[in-house]
């Protein structure tokens, strides 16, 4: 083998295993629900984010409605492309209906820092 297939060879193949790693890729099925009484609606903008109750993926999205749940304090995190993920935490009593509201584009996290630096060069010739 010719070392120019080889290299192209070896570029496909590195291109191949970092697309695939782009992607999150989940083989489990959604957990099934708990039977509490207890409803939290939970939107974000924008919307679409896979909302995890106490670290678990019930196959719900934002804007949704977590209705099983039971009194006590519940972890929740929100996991959407192209944002970090968001957590919160929220106390439940039995037989309420709350809200809660997260927006990714005006969360401090999801903003990024740029920083230039520059340096002038002259440069005096002489001939």
């Amino acid at each position: 083998m010719n070392n120019k297939l080889k290299s192209a060879l070896i570029f496909c193949v590195i291109i191949v295993v970092f697309v695939s790693c782009d992607r999150e890729v989940s083989v489990s099925d959604p957990q099934q629900y708990e039977t509490g009484t207890a409803q939290l609606y939970i939107s974000s903008i924008p919307e679409g984010a896979l909302i995890f109750v106490d670290g678990k993926n019930y196959g719900q999205h934002t804007p949704d409605t977590v209705k099983w749940l039971t009194s006590g304090t519940h972890d929740f995190k929100l996991k959407l492309d192209s944002y970090l993920d968001f957590s919160f935490t929220k106390s439940i009593e039995e037989n309420t209906e709350e809200l809660y509201e997260h927006n990714f584009n005006t969360d401090p996290v999801n903003f990024g820092v740029i920083k230039f630096f520059f340096q002038i060069l002259i440069i005096v010739l002489f001939i």
